[in-house]
């Protein structure tokens, strides 16, 4: 990512990672255990003027907290009071809010420019995976749109997970500020996000195969002895 979150993480059972600053409690807290995951968040500058970055992405791997088999789990399991590290399921959610953190963090806060915050999460995405109607604006394309509000007199806000349309219990951004948010989501030339509502017909996605990748890179350059 290009924005620095640092976030808790926790020592349970002697697990420790040296790359994160661990919080030292005997018991670990609801957030605690709502925000571990492996890799864990580490704070770092962003690179993406350098040409470090090509492409923002994640998986989106999320695990409810109030589930017998959720986050919980890290709490308390069987008859260990502290819980255990490894029955935690791993992942958090953010699909949503990826792409909205970057503008807040790169774009607002200056670490980007507002092309290179279309290169890394549209233009190179479409060219990974060869989807060649996708990740501009031009003859030919799809459009395919997000219209920001207007900077000017935006109040940021605090996020909640009751703002999110995930069917996730919590976000890990919970009460993190975001300073401009997406107004318009337009698919194809018809707006499916609507001020903050989904207003999009449920069928209107389409499948797209991939195609063959246009982005420049050492594809027949392998860096361990691993093949696939």
């Amino acid at each position: 990512m290009t924005i620095s979150l640092k976030m808790r993480c926790f020592q349970i059972e002697n697990m420790n990672d040296g790359g994160c600053a661990m919080l030292h409690t005997p018991k670990p807290s609801r957030l605690d255990t709502m925000i571990d995951t492996l890799p864990p968040y580490k704070t770092f500058e962003p690179r993406s003027l350098n040409g470090t970055f090509t492409i923002v992405s994640s998986d989106h791997a999320p695990n409810k907290f109030d589930h017998p088999n959720g986050k919980q789990r890290g709490l308390q399991h069987g008859n260990l009071p502290y819980g255990k590290f490894r029955y935690i399921p791993n992942g958090l959610p953010g699909v949503e809010t990826r792409v909205l953190l970057l503008f807040t963090g790169g774009i607002l806060s200056e670490r980007i420019s507002p092309q290179k915050f279309v290169e890394v999460t549209s233009t190179n995405p479409a060219k990974l995976y060869g989807l060649k109607k996708k990740g501009a604006i031009g003859p030919g394309f799809d459009a395919d749109i997000v219209i920001w509000y207007s900077q000017k007199g935006f109040q940021p806000f605090k996020l909640t997970n009751e703002m999110l349309h995930h069917a996730i219990d919590y976000t890990p951004l919970e009460g993190i500020e975001f300073k401009n948010w997406p107004r318009y989501t337009i698919i194809r030339g018809r707006v499916v996000f609507s001020h903050g509502e989904v207003v999009g017909k449920m069928g209107y996605g389409q499948f797209i195969k991939r195609g063959k990748s246009s982005l420049p890179g050492p594809r027949d350059v392998w860096f361990s002895e691993w093949r696939p």
